[in-house]
């Protein structure tokens, strides 16, 4: 396999491509390399400086897609007590804040957690309210999909 070099939390400010190369604009300074894959949200990436125009479909997509409303929430425990129970960890839900739930457990068995989301109107809304109260009430949600275990995270 061809060496590949990844770059986390380079705030890239534009790009200019040629034919043979990329040149990179970041706020840690420049970046040249072959080719170029920006994991970003599409509504950031007008924020970018592309000195060759994107083609006019790409563009206009990502000046009408505006970013989602998230929060997203980790309880650990001790155990994986779902699967105890025959349970993946990932859970749909259209009670209580969380709307959605994976197993987020480390893959060495070291800790054992839930993730749950919560999304769009629900997120903006719980966004502002006492952190005690949103804890609670995610606790709540995950303990409707998981069991009364589910509220006593470590």
């Amino acid at each position: 396999a061809e060496r590949v070099e990844v770059r986390f939390e380079h705030t890239v400010r534009g790009v200019e491509q040629s034919e043979d190369d990329v040149l990179i604009h970041t706020d840690a300074g420049d970046v040249r390399a072959r080719r170029v894959i920006m994991a970003i949200p599409p509504a950031l990436a007008d924020r970018i400086d592309f000195a060759q125009p994107l083609p006019a479909m790409r563009d206009q997509l990502l000046q009408r897609m505006p970013m989602g409303s998230a929060i997203k929430c980790i309880a650990v425990y001790e155990r994986p007590f779902w699967r105890e129970r025959g349970l993946s960890g990932e859970g749909l839900s259209d009670r209580g804040p969380v709307r959605l739930t994976f197993d987020d457990s480390s893959h060495d068995g070291a800790q054992h957690a839930l993730v749950g989301f919560l999304l769009g109107e629900t997120a903006r809304a719980w966004t502002g309210r006492d952190p005690d109260a949103r804890r609670a009430a995610v606790l709540e949600s995950l303990a409707r999909l998981f069991g009364p275990e589910a509220l006593r995270p470590t």
